[in-house]
């Protein structure tokens, strides 16, 4: 994990603004709960998702594995937040919150069941095509090196 990133209980914050377009693609939009910027005005953006979930797909983006299924959405939801913190640095704002974003004590804000089983099903199929695509590289890899030895 980066020293732009870090983890609280079921929340995640990345200064990484590609990796938050991916978690604002992933997870919808309302998963974004906040935006603040520091002193030298780089912004961190703040997650309602699965932080574990997030830590697995960050390591992917990091790695050049990450699998985006709707690149056109996934852009359209980067370009989104660019404008988003163009717009708050053109008018000196410094934290944006969603509006029914609400802390129930330091646990955050609660989910329905179905947000997260929707979540763990998401994760389940990502890591099954990611094994899939690994063994099949790995199939390949062996057979050219067989091919190469004939």
């Amino acid at each position: 994990m980066s020293a732009d990133t870090f983890v609280t209980k079921d929340t995640f914050v990345t200064k990484e603004l590609c990796f938050a377009g991916f978690l604002s693609y992933l997870f919808g939009d309302e998963s974004l709960v906040r935006i603040d910027f520091d002193e030298r005005r780089k912004a961190s953006f703040t997650f309602h998702v699965p932080s574990l979930d997030a830590e697995e797909y960050l390591r992917e983006y990091h790695a050049g594995t990450l699998a985006i299924a709707d690149l056109k959405d996934f852009w359209g939801r980067n370009v989104q937040l660019g404008r988003l913190v163009r717009d708050m640095n053109r008018s000196d704002q410094t934290v944006w919150q969603r509006e029914e974003f609400t802390v129930n004590s330091d646990l955050g804000p609660s989910r329905p069941e179905s947000f997260w089983e929707n979540a763990r099903t998401a994760v389940t199929q990502r890591r099954a095509e990611r094994d899939a695509r690994e063994a099949t590289q790995h199939d390949q890899h062996k057979q050219r090196r067989q091919y190469e030895r004939h």
